[in-house]
């Protein structure tokens, strides 16, 4: 796996990977799984060095049920590197498609340790969480995430997997703009 760096940053290769796996994300967020997984698979051909898109790979196997292959793209990922947060919390995300929650809770735990500084593992256990209906965790993980990165805000406001608490007061206080 290739160094993140300055030069990583430049590199046009790595620069179309990261667009197409964005383009990705996005077709994913609009449950458009099958073109999801097509750009993804063209991410990782345009940078075969870069992990995420891989992760993506398995991510978007698990939405459309394809759970085994999902789990497996990432489970071979998380023995070549067992300290990738961004790993464990896919891991998460597969095992809660395959409605294995206590083994998806687990991962999602190990990203929030591994991920440190990284906003994103702490939001996706709050997704969980929420998911879940359990409110103190949401509360918990969704004040985290948005304490690393406060813009985050307006994308919680209207995450569909808060719906449940969208009105209660501690909710509206984290996703009020500061």
């Amino acid at each position: 796996m290739r160094e993140e760096s300055s030069d990583a940053v430049r590199d046009p290769a790595r620069l179309r990977a990261e667009a197409l796996l964005g383009n990705g994300r996005t077709l994913s967020n609009m449950g458009r799984y099958e073109e999801a997984l097509a750009m993804v698979e063209r991410a990782a051909e345009a940078d075969p060095t870069y992990d995420r898109p891989l992760l993506a790979k398995g991510f978007v196997f698990a939405k459309l049920g394809r759970i085994g292959e999902g789990l497996e793209i990432v489970d071979g990922f998380i023995a070549e590197h067992p300290d990738n947060a961004y790993a464990h919390t896919t891991r998460g995300s597969c095992l809660m498609e395959a409605g294995r929650d206590a083994e998806a809770e687990e991962a999602f735990r190990e990203g929030v340790r591994l991920g440190g500084e990284d906003y994103i593992h702490s939001y996706n256990f709050a997704c969980f969480a929420a998911k879940h209906g359990r409110e103190d965790q949401t509360r918990e993980m969704l004040a985290r995430a948005l304490e690393l990165a406060p813009h985050m805000n307006t994308r919680a406001a209207t995450d569909p997997d808060f719906e449940r608490f969208r009105e209660a007061e501690w909710f509206q206080e984290l996703v009020k703009f500061k």
